[in-house]
């Protein structure tokens, strides 16, 4: 009898655990509902509600300082500060980040599925455009710009794939008020039925824009009107 109760508390158990996976991947951290932060930033890494906070080699890495804002009916009183790159030798020009592993100031999440990334935020200057990058440590998926001349804003990227830990890292410094990750079985084209088509551009693992004559494994970035990315892999074959 003992040993039935044991099975039985272990099966439960096991489903619970299954259940916190497959949401694993739903989040909102909205740092204006009591954040858990310090004005000075993270003098360590940390993990606050889920999200990975690295502070690498700066300790002001997430200073949580006011920023009153109102971005598209959502009101906001603070803002999360990266306060820098999210790798050594960045700068505010760079169009792809230099390494898709953040080595210093990034936060990241877990995620099982394919997933849509809000980051609701802003330029750290009144003058740069700046970008937060978005990678699954390998491989670039999209980045969410930032130019000075828009304010405060939110943008989208949806990452679609496997389970995966992913990392969200800027060019230079940038504030952000909120990210939101929502998962959910909708494929890409679901997700972009209503948008045109900017532009698509292709790189290769490492990041590099590559033209029509690359073979290979191939990251397709497209970008959209409304200033989202959906970026997927795919074999780019032999002309």
């Amino acid at each position: 009898m003992k040993k039935t109760i044991t099975q039985v508390l272990a099966l439960v158990a096991v489903l619970l655990m299954s259940s916190v996976s497959a949401n694993a991947q739903n989040y909102d951290w909205n740092f204006s509902n009591n954040w858990a932060g310090a004005t000075a930033g993270y003098s360590e890494s940390d993990t606050v509600d889920g999200l990975y906070i690295y502070a690498g080699t700066g300790t002001n890495m997430g200073a949580i300082t006011a920023g009153a804002a109102e971005i598209e009916g959502v009101s906001y009183t603070v803002r999360f500060q990266f306060n820098g790159a999210g790798y050594s030798g960045a700068n505010a020009t760079d169009a792809v980040p230099t390494v898709n592993m953040p080595t210093q100031r990034y936060v990241s999440f877990p995620v099982n599925g394919n997933v849509k990334v809000d980051v609701v935020g802003t330029t750290g200057s009144s003058s740069s455009d700046r970008k937060i990058f978005l990678t699954d440590g390998t491989n670039l998926i999209g980045e969410f710009v930032y130019a000075a001349a828009d304010g405060k804003l939110k943008r989208t990227v949806n990452y679609t794939g496997g389970a995966a830990t992913l990392y969200l890292f800027c060019n230079a410094a940038c504030n952000i008020y909120e990210i939101i990750v929502t998962g959910g079985s909708a494929a890409v084209s679901e997700i972009t039925a209503d948008k045109a088509v900017v532009s698509v551009t292709r790189y290769d693992v490492l990041g590099r824009q590559i033209d029509a004559n690359y073979e290979g494994l191939v990251i397709e970035k497209t970008v959209y009107d409304d200033h989202s990315v959906a970026s997927r892999k795919i074999v780019q074959p032999r002309k």
